[in-house]
């Protein structure tokens, strides 16, 4: 590759720059030149201002090298340019020819060399802070830090985004209603158990594509980053890149000093000048972990946006992994124009939750003999027939994090399950973000908790009443937030997708179907309905169907005076 002066390269510039000032005429002009089929061409952004677009152009250019036998792509451009110009600007371009040869030799068997060595450079002097950053994970509502290998239970990618599916919804309750008697997991509607589920690490390894992860919030997307930053940072995963971990909640404010450009919050980052950093991008030498695309909101958010489309264009070698709460967000990102694939994170199975709470137990208890006591027990209880509506909630780290916690507070499981339940939403609802400093810039954070309570009852009411009490085409969600908030049609779809996004209580099982995330939860806030306005009258007409049976175990606990479900 041809190492250019910077006086070299800036004479080129001044050279070109006439004839690039239109943008309409820069492809036409580069294909006359170089041809139309040269691959170089699809990764050229051909936008913007000229001072900014030759720069990068021949940035591209210089690292794709020879486009025949000894012939430079940048001279094989230059030669074209000469046969278009005067006798000063060709003599100009007759000038450059000996720099640009001797440039040319002068590089040979040096280049791989050097960008070995920067990458290596780099990811020793790197090596001690990415352990410390990422190395160590919270343990939720312990105060506490644990090793991540410690906790961490391998995840399992589905190929296919849930939500981007198509079907008939009529087709999705009689999935549910013939497997219900199995399993009450709402995620079992006709997803997970039919999709390939590929272990996480190999996406990055064996596919070296670019990704976005959508997950539920709470699901493991931060800390599946963290592990393959960390097994990066050991050598044992793409040992060739630099790894860098971005979480987007702290670039907000880090990128701001660089107006959001990557490039310059590299510089900064690796220690490195302007010319080695591209080296390093254009060569594709390092891996982009980009965390929490849905937490950059506003004008900053979409400049943020922006900027990675950018990136990823202008360096399409370098492997970037995008994290997000849902699709729907990533409508600004155009993800699919931009040569990512889209994954989900699949729901914990069975193996999982028992490796789970075997780690949580050993994280927590210093004794062996408590900790493996404690973890039987649970596993025991959990697994019963009883607790079929605990099992449900034990899908995502941070409920089944819940459920440990009470248990090794308590010995047990509450003795009112809707103590539970109550938790489990407020966690959703006004921890999560909280804890981890997040700001939502949407017109549903200024609903009180009480209220967002309130709405999410009524929409799991108006559902359970009907006959197919579990799915909603969108629409109908729409209309049931509309009537409750006394909004515009327009607001009430921005409601729906705050909810989706902020604490993925309801979620787009398939494309325009919906449902809350899970059962347990919707039958938790139908009786809490009832019981808070005492509509024991309606509740009583619903006494003798199958599906009530826990909105009424769950009103006994939450009522004061069960007697009342009965005396009205």
């Amino acid at each position: 590759m041809l190492k250019l002066s910077a006086k070299t390269l800036n004479k080129i510039i001044n050279i070109l720059s006439p004839l690039m000032e239109d943008e309409r005429n820069r492809r036409p002009f580069l294909v006359l030149a170089l041809g139309n089929d040269l691959p170089v061409l699809q990764y050229i952004n051909w936008s913007g201002a000229v001072a900014s677009f030759i720069p990068d152009m021949l940035c591209k250019l210089i690292d794709y090298g020879e486009v025949a036998s000894e012939k430079q792509a940048i001279w094989v451009l230059l030669e074209y340019v000469r046969s278009q110009v005067g006798p000063d600007v060709k003599q100009c371009i007759n000038n450059l020819r000996p720099l640009l040869d001797v440039c040319s030799v002068s590089s040979v068997g040096t280049d791989k060399k050097s960008i070995d060595a920067i990458v290596q450079e780099v990811r020793e002097r790197l090596h001690n802070n990415i352990q410390a950053w990422y190395g160590e994970i919270p343990l939720w509502a312990v105060n506490r830090r644990v090793s991540l290998s410690d906790l961490f239970v391998d995840v399992n990618i589905l190929d296919e985004v849930s939500s981007s599916r198509r079907s008939e919804l009529d087709d999705l309750w009689q999935d549910f209603t013939t497997n219900n008697s199995n399993y009450r997991s709402l995620d079992r509607i006709g997803l997970g158990k039919k999709q390939q589920r590929v272990p996480d690490l190999s996406l990055i390894e064996e596919r070296n594509t670019n990704l976005v992860v959508v997950g539920k919030p709470g699901s493991g997307k931060t800390t599946y980053l963290q592990r393959i930053v960390t097994e990066c940072n050991a050598g044992k995963l793409q040992a060739q890149r630099i790894p860098v971990l971005i979480q987007m909640r702290y670039f907000i404010d880090d990128g701001s000093d660089y107006a959001y450009n990557l490039d310059q919050f590299l510089e900064q980052l690796w220690g490195l000048g302007n010319i080695d950093v591209k080296l390093v991008l254009n060569q594709g030498r390092a891996l982009i972990l980009l965390d929490g695309l849905d937490e950059v909101t506003g004008e900053a958010g979409k400049q943020i946006i922006k900027e990675i489309k950018r990136f990823a264009r202008f360096y399409p070698l370098v492997q970037i992994v995008v994290t997000c709460r849902t699709q729907t967000l990533l409508d600004l990102f155009d993800w699919q124009s931009q040569r990512f694939t889209c994954v989900e994170v699949a729901d914990f199975n069975e193996e999982q939750v028992r490796a789970f709470v075997a780690k949580w137990f050993g994280a927590v208890c210093a004794d062996a003999k408590q900790r493996e006591t404690k973890t039987r027990e649970l596993l025991e209880q959990l697994f019963r027939e009883e607790n079929k509506p605990i099992q449900e909630l034990a899908i995502t780290p941070i409920l089944l994090s819940l459920i440990c916690i009470v248990f090794h507070q308590t010995g047990k499981f509450y003795s009112k399950r809707s103590k539970l339940y109550k938790e489990g939403l407020e966690l959703f609802l006004k921890q999560w973000d909280e804890k981890r400093g997040i700001d939502r810039d949407e017109i549903y954070r200024d609903l009180s908790l009480d209220r967002k309570l309130e709405l999410l009852s009524f929409l799991a009411v108006k559902k359970f009443e009907k006959q197919q009490y579990v799915l909603f085409e969108g629409e109908e969600l729409e209309e049931y937030i509309k009537a409750f908030l006394g909004v515009e049609r327009r607001d009430s779809q921005r409601v729906l997708r705050a909810i989706e996004s902020q604490h993925g209580l309801l979620i787009e099982r398939l494309q325009n179907v919906w449902s809350f995330s899970h059962l347990t939860f919707q039958e938790y806030l139908v009786a809490k309905w009832f019981c808070d306005y005492e509509q024991f009258d309606d509740l009583s007409k619903y006494i003798i169907q199958p599906h009530w049976r826990e909105v009424f175990l769950l009103s006994i606990e939450i009522v004061k005076n069960p007697e009342l479900l009965f005396l009205k």
